[in-house]
């Protein structure tokens, strides 16, 4: 093929994996809305998950000049949850950040120890308060990078499907806004949290929090 033919075949194959996203994510939000979306909870270890993300996104990252790191500390305990959803949760995350991290720039995937509210808000008595406060041990995983970074005024609205930070980076990149709303209905659906914080001096940092399994549902 000439060199033209070989420009118009590569930029057939963008748009058809660019609307294989949409077109996926659409039947997954679809999914999490009607609470039709398959979850199958076993007891897994996070460190090789987090692993098979950074595998599988590096070449991705040597492709646009972006150092990708990270890992799991050790002897992390174990999580109750569905491993195909877990491993969608931390990839559409360091995806994003991927995008949004200019050449040179660096992304971390980690894992650790952490902990977090029993009684979440929802579950108090309508008071305001939990009058006896219980932590849970949890696992916190982090995809941070140093990318354009989020204002505050966005990071209340990035869960939102179709929204897209404002940006002419955002225009470069493509994407169809879903990724991070799944990412906090996974989540959710998972029992944790999800926030995003600033890093300084520049970029994000998306962090997960998931309860680590106790005991086995009957």
């Amino acid at each position: 093929m000439s060199a033209e033919q070989k420009d118009f075949v590569r930029t057939i194959h963008e748009k058809g994996q660019q609307l294989l996203e949409l077109i996926t994510g659409l039947l997954d939000l679809s999914k999490l809305e009607s609470g039709t979306l398959s979850v199958r909870k076993v007891e897994l270890s996070v460190e090789q998950i987090v692993s098979d993300v950074i595998q599988t996104v590096s070449p991705t990252a040597r492709k646009v000049g972006v150092n990708l790191s990270g890992g799991a500390a050790e002897g992390l305990p174990k999580l109750w949850a569905d491993p195909t959803r877990l491993r969608q949760i931390i990839l559409n995350l360091t995806d994003n950040a991927l995008k949004f991290t200019p050449k040179g720039g660096s992304v971390t995937v980690t894992a650790g120890a952490g902990s977090m509210d029993a009684n979440p808000p929802e579950d108090d008595d309508g008071g305001g308060f939990v009058l006896f406060k219980t932590e849970q041990p949890a696992i916190e995983i982090r995809v941070t990078d140093t990318g354009i970074g989020i204002t505050d005024a966005e990071k209340a609205k990035v869960f939102d499907p179709f929204y897209q930070v404002d940006s002419g980076s955002t225009r470069q990149v493509g994407g169809t806004g879903l990724g991070l709303s799944i990412v906090k209905r996974l989540v959710e659906g998972h029992g944790g949290r999800v926030r995003v914080e600033d890093n300084q001096p520049r970029g994000t940092s998306f962090v997960v929090t998931l309860p680590c399994a106790r005991t086995r549902p009957s």
